[in-house]
């Protein structure tokens, strides 16, 4: 990486995953059909590091006309790294794939399906900014390009039209930058820690509450993506929206204190969003792989389908968002719970201890667990 790209860092807020387009890997001497991409996620939001490995979508029946993912091989290729790092990695693994035409070509996803989740959109909306090499640069400000670089009118316009980066958040220095990647605004524990009054005691239990409640849900989410093909496990997704419920109910007494909790209520919004579209993809494997009968499934399909839909559009209203959307429900690989639900839930606990130090937990003041749930609604 070059010492022009060090200089200056802009740590993501609007998200904590990105990857590059996909690509069929023409000559592979294995067997089956390869689909290769790299994708990159948020691997400590304390630290704020990433982690970048390499995906490879295994089709064993490549002369069918429907052709299903076998099996899924990722491999690390960065861990602990800068969002730079990332750049770097995805930009020149797209770069030097989309240029050896003899050995791979592009295929679905490709950048403008992918949306806001492809590296260079992603990046863009930001505040970064490609030259005419593929390098990212970090606006040094809002309104200026970083020196001693060359751009191009394409690339110039289309970080113009991306960027979403908050004017004072160009220098890490603003409200959202000093939170762990925006969704997670565990520095009250931090402020808590220098003067434990009972208000701020109060507040960390209604985080303990939230916590507990997203914990739930996150299991909930685990074990329907491990046990739908059951049959009837529908039931487990509602669960997880009921703790959701809970979780969000959690938030308004902590608002009620004067916290801004913005961060958490897109944090909620986006696991909601997770809900509705894990629901989708289980219903839509369902049928298509003909263990679910389409006549009795696909109105509750098209409707957890509408939902996703529609939440997304508060985030992303672009029509490239919502196509990129349905097509990553239809075309899932495997059922997977969003990481970086898993990352807040780590970071609570670690600021949670960095609150109360060593003290036991009956003498930290450790709240109750939340009460058990009415007996009966979804069954055991």
């Amino acid at each position: 990486m070059s010492d022009k790209q060090n200089a200056h860092i802009l740590q993501p807020l609007f998200g904590s995953y990105c990857r590059t387009s996909s690509f069929r890997w023409l000559t592979c001497p294995q067997s089956g059909e390869h689909i290769l991409h790299l994708e990159a996620f948020v691997d400590d939001p304390i630290k704020k590091t990433w982690t970048v490995q390499l995906v490879d979508s295994i089709i064993e029946n490549r002369h069918s006309v429907f052709k299903t993912i076998h099996r899924v091989e990722t491999k690390t290729v960065l861990s602990a790294g800068t969002f730079l790092d990332v750049l770097d990695q995805l930009c020149t693994f797209e770069n030097d794939n989309t240029q050896d035409s003899a050995h791979f070509q592009t295929t679905l996803p490709d950048r403008q399906m992918l949306g806001w989740r492809h590296f260079k959109a992603f990046a863009e909306r930001e505040g970064y900014v490609f030259d005419t090499q593929g390098v990212a640069y970090a606006r040094p400000d809002i309104n200026a390009f970083p020196p001693d670089a060359q751009f191009s009118k394409q690339d110039i316009h289309s970080a113009n039209n991306n960027m979403q980066r908050p004017a004072d958040e160009f220098h890490n220095t603003g409200k959202q930058s000093k939170v762990p990647q925006t969704h997670f605004l565990l520095d009250h524990f931090r402020v808590a820690a220098k003067k434990k009054t009972i208000p701020q005691v109060r507040i960390i239990s209604h985080m303990d509450n939230f916590a507990a409640h997203i914990t739930e849900m996150h299991q909930k989410l685990e074990t329907y993506c491990q046990t739908y093909q059951n049959l009837g496990k529908g039931g487990l997704v509602q669960e997880a929206e009921q703790a959701l419920d809970k979780a969000e109910s959690d938030l308004k007494q902590i608002k009620a204190y004067g916290l801004n909790v913005e961060s958490f209520e897109r944090f909620t919004h986006e696991c909601r969003i997770t809900c509705a579209m894990l629901h989708a993809m289980g219903i839509y494997d369902l049928m298509v792989t003909g263990k679910a009968d389409v006549a009795t499934n696909e109105a509750v399909f098209q409707n957890r389908l509408d939902q996703a839909l529609a939440l997304y559009k508060k985030i992303d209203p672009t029509t490239e968002g919502q196509h990129a959307l349905e097509f990553m429900i239809t075309h899932a690989e495997q059922l997977i719970v969003p990481p970086a639900i898993k990352a807040f839930l780590d970071g609570h606990a670690k600021a949670r201890a960095e609150f109360y130090g060593d003290a036991p937990p009956d003498q930290a003041g450790t709240p109750p667990p939340p009460p058990p749930k009415p007996p009966g609604l979804f069954g055991a």
